[in-house]
């Protein structure tokens, strides 16, 4: 399961371990490549789940139709962050909603842009996984 914490801090957008295991019943568990989203009045933390995960309140879960959009679309949120958390509510605007998410506009250019995006961009996500650094401390 994915909290807001998992997602602070984090110094690539990949988030390799949770600090809640999600229990073996949960059938919500997003798939791995999910980008999980929360917010807070800095802006929106984004990163890109590396095994199934469930997100917890306070987290939206988002996914491309297609994966060889995944990297646009985390680009997009992660150039938006301080739009999407106008858009969140409650206290201290860690409360975003899919809803709230859905009404945004996004930048989606031509499938051979994305398509393109998503090649070059590709072995640099694939680096940022391998680093230590993605790896958040467990307490």
């Amino acid at each position: 399961m994915i909290t807001p914490t998992d997602l602070l801090d984090l110094t690539v957008p990949h988030v390799e371990r949770f600090r809640l295991s999600s229990p073996a019943y949960a059938s919500e568990a997003w798939p791995p490549g999910t980008f999980m989203l929360s917010t807070r009045p800095d802006g929106a933390h984004i990163a890109a789940t590396q095994h199934p995960a469930s997100p917890t309140r306070g987290v939206v879960a988002v996914r491309p139709a297609d994966d060889k959009d995944s990297w646009w679309l985390l680009h997009e949120l992660r150039s938006r962050s301080s739009n999407i958390a106008q858009m969140a509510q409650g206290r201290n605007a860690r409360e975003i909603s899919a809803r709230a998410l859905s009404r945004m506009s996004i930048a989606w250019p031509d499938s051979i842009t994305r398509t393109d995006f998503h090649t070059m961009t590709d072995p640099l996500h694939a680096m940022a996984r391998q680093s230590p650094r993605a790896r958040p401390c467990t307490t």
